[in-house]
């Protein structure tokens, strides 16, 4: 009988799942799409959603009304509103929404206690009246806006060229979020809000909680404490009874240092130091074997820098923030020789601290907060497994390369002739700066610099600047936006219905050739059309003058 409850329990959450529409759906997170029923498709709900996808789910057909809809409102207040719905869809994509910690069921939560804005507080944010978001959080954060009996709120919304209902639509309702996930089947693999008190493995599935600290056998947590306050050790097994989590509490403050270990196993993953409940100090990290792949400073809860080991190249990332969504980054080789510098900008597609590029796990605070539940999975042979969508999941941050980037010469010889290639004299971002310039001025390759200055935007190289004792090279690169490419035979083409002859390795590239000492075109330039097709080429050696080059180039139809 045990064996079936399972099974029954997945064929109701089946039914009402496939049983629902789309519209179903939408309701169940915002009411008010009773209003708008009839510019929904008629469609079935959509099946396994985590509470981020349901959110987005909500935006993606939201949007769409918003923009059709014309106001009659100013042409200021228009061009307010357009901006608004463009900082909207940037809000839908980045999928950072508030958590509900405060109810059961679903309700609107208008900023969270780790200050994150639910859509129309994020609204309000950006159109410079964060103190009005603030004030509503205070006196209606759990309110719809119905239910918001604020004054400055109207008028913005008059200011804004969203009507009342549109403000309305935009708004959303939050499942909530347990803190303890004492009750849940997996809560053996899942990270636990520490809490006075000892759990207790037991066989039936079930938890027996116990308010003493007498020691028992099968202890999966343990608080030490009093009077719900803890005091003392904290501790977290993992399924197989092997210590997962360890740190220690003064008077309800996480103190000293903690350590996690890989789960179900005796090696070490991290160790973190704290005071008055902030991290301070350094927090290592290492991998299955043990040895330290990164270290975080951090100063009362903030990190002041960062260090990476890439272990298989030898390099050492040492970054630090300057402001915004930037970074002053060095790259180091391991024995502390300076390689690179430059600066590095945040792209941050999965919502973290910029800090956060590391496997997501019970220490990281983001884990306790991220609700991603594990979900039953429906294969045609029937019910199958639990599709995993915990916190291990989330995109992590990546850094592009922008604006000017100095790399340094890594070996020295003597005998610099015997040093000539520059895979040599820089094995480890020789590859990379090839790759971009060899094309313009194969030369490069057998060419010994002292230093190479490259210029890049949003991870692509634009400029290339170097010396030697007799001569200098600035080559040059200029990119389509946002080019699509397809793959044929390992190759990257753009989507187009013709290819040229020889491979378009182009990369998105409009143009490339090089200049001389005076800033004049000089050498042979090369012009793509958005297609990746080479279409012109101008030839600036004047003493080598080859109009024969002019022209179209031949194209072979057919590809794609």
């Amino acid at each position: 009988m045990k064996k079936l409850i399972p099974l029954l329990w997945f064929s109701l959450f089946l039914n009402l799942s496939f049983g629902q529409s789309l519209f179903q759906q939408l309701s169940a997170y915002n009411f008010n799409w009773e209003k708008y029923k009839d510019q929904l498709p008629e469609r079935k709900a959509y099946f396994n959603l985590n509470e981020v996808e349901i959110v987005q789910l909500h935006l993606s057909y939201a949007l769409p009304i918003l923009k059709e809809n014309t106001s009659n409102y100013s042409l200021e207040n228009q061009k307010k509103r357009a901006l608004l719905i463009e900082h909207l869809e940037n809000y839908k994509n980045e999928g950072r929404f508030p958590i509900n910690y405060e109810k059961a069921g679903r309700i609107p939560v208008f900023i969270d206690k780790h200050k994150t804005h639910c859509a129309v507080a994020f609204l309000l944010q950006k159109s410079g009246n964060e103190n009005l978001a603030l004030d509503i959080s205070n006196d209606f954060n759990l309110d719809w806006i119905k239910d918001i009996h604020n004054p400055k709120l109207l008028e913005w919304q008059i200011e804004s060229g969203f009507s009342l209902e549109e403000l309305k639509l935009i708004q959303g309702a939050y499942f909530n979020y347990s803190a303890d996930g004492r009750t849940r089947w997996d809560r053996y693999q899942i990270p636990q809000e520490p809490q006075v008190g000892i759990d207790n493995y037991n066989t039936d599935g079930l938890i027996s909680l116990s308010k003493d600290s007498i020691k028992r056998t099968g202890i999966w947590l343990k608080g030490e404490g009093e009077n719900g306050i803890l005091n003392g050790k904290w501790i977290q097994n993992a399924y197989n009874g092997k210590l997962w989590i360890e740190g220690f509490y003064n008077n309800g403050n996480r103190t000293g240092q903690w350590k996690e270990y890989y789960q179900g196993t005796k090696i070490l993953c991290r160790t973190e130091n704290w005071r008055n409940n902030k991290l301070n100090g350094l927090r290592k990290r290492f991998n299955r074997q043990g040895e330290l792949i990164e270290i975080i400073d951090f100063k009362n809860g903030n990190a002041i820098s960062k260090i990476n080991y890439d272990l298989e190249k030898g390099l050492q990332y040492i970054r630090k923030p300057i402001g915004g969504n930037e970074m002053q980054t060095e790259i180091l080789s391991v024995k502390g020789r300076l390689l690179a510098s430059g600066i590095e900008e945040i792209h941050n597609p999965g919502n973290l601290e910029w800090f956060q590029d590391i496997e997501l796990t019970a220490l990281n605070q983001f884990a306790l907060d991220a609700k991603q539940e594990l979900e039953p999975k429906f294969s045609l042979g029937g019910y199958n497994s639990f599709q995993n969508k915990s916190y291990q999941n989330q995109t992590l941050v990546k850094y592009k390369k922008q604006c000017v980037w100095v790399y340094y010469r890594e070996n020295w010889t003597k005998n610099e002739s015997n040093q000539t290639l520059l895979l040599e004299s820089y094995p480890h971002f020789a590859p990379e700066i090839l790759t971009a310039f060899q094309f313009i001025n194969p030369k490069i390759k057998s060419v010994l610099f002292d230093s190479i200055v490259l210029s890049y935007m949003d991870d692509k190289a634009l400029e290339l600047q170097a010396s030697t004792k007799s001569e200098k090279y600035h080559l040059h690169l200029a990119y389509y936006p946002n080019p699509k490419f397809q793959k044929v035979n390992n190759e990257n083409y753009f989507l187009g219905k013709a290819k040229s002859e020889i491979p378009l390795l182009t990369n998105g590239i409009a143009e490339q050739g090089q200049f001389n000492e005076k800033g004049e075109k000089s050498g042979l330039w090369k012009y793509f059309n958005s297609k990746g097709q080479l279409y012109r080429m101008e030839d600036y050696r004047v003493e080598h003058q080859n109009r024969a080059l002019l022209g179209q180039p031949k194209i072979v139809s057919g590809g794609f």
